[in-house]
């Protein structure tokens, strides 16, 4: 399932032909970009994220929270929330081999290694609860804000 915005009309255009190509209509879906990605996370088995660049990407703490790994760029990965190997990977940015590489592993793991990075996932996602970033923005500002 690929979601997500059209970057680049030609690059598009040979991910729809390789799918054609290797007639994989019937398990390759491709669907435009979405304010409702929990449907798509819920259905998947881990999370790409491939951006050139971002700060705290809320899909991300979503899959997490879904218990999904994420696969994801340096770049994206700028936050420090994915932990390689822990809660998924990280390649580094623009290297398409590193993704592919990247992609092939995970592909090749048993379930049972996905079901049990879950948990891990689930922690992580569990530290940026809305309640406790609203306490520590509080902390950050009470200290920012704070006259001796």
């Amino acid at each position: 399932t690929i979601v997500g915005e059209v970057e680049d009309q030609q690059v598009y255009s040979d991910v729809v032909a390789r799918i054609a190509d290797y007639d994989l209509d019937s398990i390759v879906k491709l669907y435009p970009a979405t304010h409702f990605p929990e449907k798509y996370i819920h259905e998947s088995d881990v999370l790409v994220l491939t951006s050139l660049w971002e700060g705290l990407p809320g899909v991300v703490l979503e899959a997490l929270a879904a218990g999904r790994p994420v696969i994801i760029s340096d770049a994206a990965n700028r936050s420090g929330v994915i932990q390689h190997g822990t809660n998924g990977w990280v390649f580094s940015t623009s290297d398409v081999g590193a993704l592919a590489r990247t992609l092939s592993s995970v592909l090749e793991l048993p379930y049972s290694t996905l079901n049990e990075m879950s948990d891990a996932c689930q922690n992580t996602a569990v530290t940026y609860a809305s309640q406790l970033m609203v306490r520590r923005y509080e902390t950050l500002y009470d200290s920012l804000t704070a006259r001796e």
